[in-house]
């Protein structure tokens, strides 16, 4: 799980506004996010993961914290914000968390030399990628 290790800065996305709209999200909150900088810190001990995220937009930043553990139930902070009970574990060299309630799943995996996090949630499917800072 080292390999996640970094700091990572997002360079696209794919999919975000059905995603999010099948979520309900505020129309105001996804141009915000979607104007953002985003900036994630991930730490990795061996079975613990750390993750940082941070938005910046108009030189104000909003920073949210999250700690898993692969191989057990974790809360998360899900994409709009809330809190979800989500199942960690490893499918090879990738991350998965699944919402205990199997709403909505996120996928890490390093592809080249970039991280990409897929979320899956109601029929739609979300994706962001990010390079090394």
């Amino acid at each position: 799980m080292g390999k996640f290790a970094g700091t990572w800065q997002r360079t696209k996305v794919e999919g975000a506004e059905a995603f999010f709209k099948a979520l309900n999200a505020p129309e105001d909150k996804l141009k915000r996010a979607a104007a953002a900088e985003l900036t994630s810190v991930v730490k990795s001990d061996g079975k613990e993961i750390e993750l940082t995220r941070t938005y910046t937009l108009a030189g104000e930043s909003k920073s949210a914290t999250t700690k898993v553990t692969v191989g057990a139930e974790s809360e998360i902070n899900g994409p709009l914000g809330g809190t979800h009970k989500v199942t960690v574990e490893a499918d090879g060299d990738a991350v998965v968390c699944k919402t205990t309630d199997g709403a909505m799943s996120i996928r890490f995996e390093i592809v080249g030399e970039e991280l990409v996090e897929t979320f899956s949630a109601k029929g739609n499917t979300f994706k962001r990628w990010h390079k090394r800072a």
